[in-house]
């Protein structure tokens, strides 16, 4: 055994669709601006889905702050029941102040691609032609683990 029981890591609940708000609140009091539309509810997700919207969301608000600050941000959160998957789009605009330098490693477009992937869905996450950023992911509502 490497490590006794007791000093074990409690665990925690994983972040869902609920704590959206939470996250949203925190990305403007870091000086971000965001408007949200979500027409899913945490009731009719699995909780799988629900942890990888929440850290797609979390990821996209990062980028933004991190390289287009002061970009509006503009989140769509949509279940599409003729197709039976969850749309998630994050879109934010050109920086209004200097941002980070560089393209940064593409490590965290890699990690959302990867939760998508997981659930059975597709990331597809680019520049627009204003000069922002999108991302846009789509999972199965139904995962096999729910």
């Amino acid at each position: 055994m490497l490590r006794d029981p007791a000093d074990a890591v409690p665990l925690c609940p994983l972040p869902g669709l609920g704590e959206l708000d939470t996250l949203l609140d925190g990305h403007r009091a870091a000086g971000g601006t965001a408007e949200a539309r979500v027409d899913a509810g945490p009731e009719e997700l699995p909780g799988p889905v629900q942890a990888a919207v929440y850290r797609v969301v979390q990821e996209s608000l990062a980028n933004a702050r991190r390289h287009a600050p002061g970009a509006p941000v503009r989140l769509t959160v949509a279940a599409d029941r003729d197709t039976g998957r969850l749309l998630l789009e994050v879109v934010n605009g050109p920086g209004t102040r200097p941002g980070a330098a560089g393209a940064g490693t593409g490590l965290g477009v890699v990690g959302m691609r990867a939760r998508a992937d997981a659930l059975g869905g597709e990331l597809d996450a680019g520049p627009t032609a204003d000069g922002g950023f999108r991302v846009l992911a789509a999972v199965p509502l139904e995962t096999a683990d729910a």
